[in-house]
């Protein structure tokens, strides 16, 4: 996928495990305990049922590469959107795993 900077996907809950890879640029990634930057080279795992949210806000965006097993539907990614369109807060503090619950190292 590439995605442009600035750009910040809604928040979600997923009933699949998802695998990223980026390959050009960086990819924030927010979950519940506090965020990590992934950057080009470097991979992160998203675990079924936790809450995850990804942007670009470096300059230039990124391209990754996205596997979600089973396979992504909008029926199973649980998005969130709150009443008046608006991502909710996220609590937490920085974390640098790139399992957000495993602590695999990001390569």
């Amino acid at each position: 996928m590439r995605r442009p900077e600035g750009w910040t996907e809604p928040g979600q809950t997923p009933e699949f495990d998802e695998f990223t890879v980026v390959l050009r640029g960086s990819v924030r990634v927010r979950h519940a305990d506090g965020e990590l930057e992934v950057k080009a080279g470097q991979a992160v795992i998203a675990h079924r049922g936790e809450w995850i949210q990804y942007s670009t806000p470096d300059a230039g965006g990124a391209e990754y590469i996205a596997v979600c097993l089973p396979a992504f539907s909008m029926e199973t990614v649980h998005r969130d959107w709150n009443r008046s369109g608006q991502l909710p807060m996220v609590r937490g503090q920085q974390n640098q795993c790139a399992s957000t619950k495993e602590g695999f190292p990001a390569h």
